[in-house]
């Protein structure tokens, strides 16, 4: 833990994968298809994220006060940045004003788009409550391992079921894309994960060497690497491969991006991105359809340098300029 409070290697982490995330929303990632470790990342995105913010899950809190710092941290981001995307992209951009009349199209911005990553909020906070209760009724590891095996079970069904909410009655449907059920059934075991070894390891607070990440980095990629090809869109969970696979690949890439951030210490640029990373995963997506409908191209990796080089003045803009709609406190 550095001087301001913050674990250096757990916003290295996040730094990381964030940056990749915008990458591979630019269309700079390579498909799943055409590369082994692009399709090895896409396996261990999001559930880093889950297993990161395990890590900090607030047991030590009231069901109460929980709940309202959960809604604020990840509830008020989503419908800010929801609504803003809306109006900026589809009506601003794309001229689409009767969207304002109609509230099933407006609903259309908060179950999938066009700001489709804050699904990502919506499945965490689902998680981080499901994971809080557990928590309280599962003291010492015993009883951590049998809600870990109860949240395999349940992310196993999620890639069995997920494949077949697209033929469910509509609004049946939009309940269940509003929820993210799916996402959050699928990756809250990642959250669990994290937990655990907060609790039981000191892997949060671990400071190995470069040497030490350089050998962890590699051993857990070679062994995603030997996993198998499995393609993965976490939104929706669609897949290719079978859950195993996927899953033994996810563990192995989040460990890997572990070794990775012991290695890259001391790297300031990647750590603030980490720390910043919930604003620049909900304004990116947002940059970039602007540009792209405002530069009228139709690839986004067409406008992939603008972007590099406008998404961290965003970001920066937004915690500087409205704290509150990411879920955080104004500095006094």
């Amino acid at each position: 833990m550095n001087a301001t409070g913050r674990i250096e290697t757990l916003d290295l982490m996040k730094g990381l994968v964030i940056l990749l995330v915008v990458m591979q929303h630019l269309d700079i990632v390579p498909n799943a298809h055409e590369s082994r470790l692009a399709a090895v990342y896409l396996c261990f995105n999001m559930p880093m994220f889950f297993f990161v913010s395990g890590m900090f899950l607030p047991v030590g809190r009231s069901t109460g006060s929980m709940l309202r710092h959960s809604a604020r941290r990840l509830l008020v981001p989503w419908l800010f940045f929801a609504v803003a995307g809306g109006l900026i992209v589809d009506v601003l951009v794309n001229g689409n004003y009767y969207v304002l009349g109609s509230p099933r199209r407006m609903f259309h911005w908060f179950a999938y788009g066009p700001n489709v990553p804050l699904y990502f909020l919506r499945a965490l906070f689902l998680s981080t409550v499901g994971c809080f209760f557990a928590a309280r009724a599962a003291a010492g590891l015993r009883r951590q391992l049998v809600v870990l095996a109860l949240l395999v079970a349940l992310s196993a069904v999620a890639f069995r079921v997920a494949p077949h909410v697209a033929s469910l009655p509509g609004p049946v449907k939009g309940m269940v894309r509003l929820l993210a059920l799916p996402e959050a059934m699928a990756m809250s075991m990642y959250l669990w994960l994290g937990h655990m070894a907060a609790s039981n390891t000191g892997m949060r607070d671990a400071r190995a060497g470069r040497l030490a990440g350089a050998c962890i980095m590699a051993a857990a990629l070679g062994a995603a690497l030997l996993t198998g090809w499995n393609a993965m869109r976490w939104h929706t969970v669609w897949h290719l491969g079978s859950w195993g696979g996927i899953t033994a690949c996810a563990v192995c890439g989040i460990a890997a991006v572990w070794g990775a951030a012991l290695m890259l210490r001391g790297c300031r640029p990647l750590a603030l991105a980490g720390r910043y990373s919930l604003a620049i995963m909900c304004s990116h997506y947002v940059l970039i359809y602007t540009l792209t409908g405002l530069l009228a191209v139709e690839e986004r990796n067409s406008v992939w340098p603008l972007v590099l080089l406008l998404f961290a003045p965003l970001a920066w803009a937004c915690v500087r300029f409205l704290p509150w709609a990411l879920g955080m406190r104004k500095k006094r």
